[in-house]
């Protein structure tokens, strides 16, 4: 991963990447993607900063041009679209990038999707209805599915187990190079940025 992000010339670009997840069990499953978004902070020595008027960690990467800010909710998560409206505001939806587990993909399988329903995951849910719309970038994180139907809330509040974890490395290094190679669809040329 380089210190780098593509830029434009003329003013300043705003980009929200939302990690989603349940705040309180940072390591399970249900919140692969605030964990990407620490695997990203991490890579650049970024820190999160609460913010109680998004009631939510965020960390920007900026320069000139560009503002890249991340943000992890500390809404339950069938309400977290309420802290990613706040920090939309004006800014079109089509700038955001949503990263969240999805159940219907085996581990470590990721796919990327424009617009559409939330295909019930909840988190995605309360976005779509607190933007009023579907149509923004989801980076959708495979986590597999219990065999049990009933243990589906076990299993996603659950922390990976060992096997899983020595895939996971590999996960977050791929969904970094996608989220990077969707930042072209945005922005144009290359500087470096200056984290704040």
């Amino acid at each position: 991963l380089h210190r780098v992000i593509p830029h434009i010339a003329s003013y300043v670009f705003s980009i929200k990447i939302v990690g989603l997840g349940n705040y309180i069990y940072p390591n399970s499953r249900h919140s692969i993607g605030m964990s990407i978004c620490d695997k990203i902070a991490s890579q650049y020595n970024l820190s999160w900063k609460y913010s109680f008027d998004y009631k939510a960690y965020t960390t920007q990467l900026s320069n000139i041009t560009n503002d890249i800010i991340m943000l992890k909710s500390k809404y339950p998560m069938n309400m977290n679209g309420k802290s990613v409206k706040a920090i939309v505001k004006g800014l079109e939806v089509e700038n955001i990038i949503v990263v969240h587990d999805d159940l219907d993909r085996p581990l470590g399988k990721l796919s990327l999707k424009t617009c559409g329903s939330a295909g019930g995951h909840n988190g995605v849910k309360s976005i779509i209805s607190c933007l009023g719309t579907d149509k923004f970038r989801r980076l959708r994180i495979g986590i597999g599915r219990p065999i049990n139907p009933n243990e589906v809330t076990r299993y996603v509040l659950a922390d990976f187990d060992v096997s899983e974890k020595t895939n996971l490395e590999m996960v977050h290094k791929h969904a970094l190079e996608i989220i990077l190679n969707e930042l072209k669809f945005f922005v144009t040329d290359h500087t470096d940025l200056i984290p704040r």
